[in-house]
């Protein structure tokens, strides 16, 4: 990317400028969902849109369909313990870098895990793409997750209590904690060789992996 004013070059993978007069400074990444606009308007009946100017086509679907092609100058896949077209969920925490693969959170919906001594869940609703992450302590309390089969308001279930919580915001809708958020993480929707490129080494989640090489 680019910005307009000083033409500098930014990374869209980390949000870093890489070259021109901004090299260096970083944007500050904001907790954000991709889904459909079916499945978003649903939850979200007044959300306004930014209409871009329509495409003839998509400008990656080339792109997209290669599957040896790594970035835009076709690198290699860094780091083979995954194919390096697998779309993952990237997210930094303590700079330490892990990676839930989609395929994954397809399977479980429900993640709880672990990155630099923080537990963690990742949420990817049955029938939604959007994929949201969290830490899952509230002060002192380590909290598990699981999916709450037939909730109407989005929610999952706290495996030790039952309390109800949403995984669109973090709350707790019902019970012990009612009132109370998860704080959230920011990551992002990437394939597996683009984020082991700029992240060599990332812990990745929740996936049988191949033998590095």
């Amino acid at each position: 990317m680019y910005d307009r004013k000083t033409r500098s070059l930014w990374s869209q993978v980390n949000g870093k400028a890489v070259a021109g007069p901004r090299a260096g400074e970083q944007l500050q990444q904001i907790p954000s969902e991709e889904t459909t606009w079916k499945q978003w308007k649903t939850r979200h009946p007044n959300t306004l849109v930014l209409v871009k100017p329509p495409l003839d086509g998509s400008a990656y679907s080339r792109y997209e369909a290669a599957p040896d092609q790594i970035g835009v100058l076709g690198t290699k896949n860094p780091d083979k313990r995954l194919e390096g077209k697998e779309l993952v969920f990237g997210m930094m925490i303590q700079n330490k870098a892990a990676a839930v693969p989609l395929s994954t959170l397809a399977q479980t919906q429900v993640l709880n895990a672990e990155i630099s001594g923080r537990p963690i869940v990742v949420f990817s609703p049955s029938g939604e793409r959007a994929v949201l992450a969290y830490e899952r302590a509230v002060g002192a309390r380590v909290l598990s997750f699981e999916p709450a089969s037939g909730e109407k308001d989005f929610a999952v279930r706290e495996t030790s209590t039952g309390d109800r919580w949403s995984w669109e915001d973090g709350a707790c809708l019902k019970g012990t904690c009612d009132g109370q958020k998860l704080r959230p993480i920011p990551g992002v929707s990437v394939y597996w060789g683009v984020w082991a490129q700029f992240h060599p080494g990332s812990a990745i989640l929740g996936a049988l992996q191949k033998p590095r090489q």
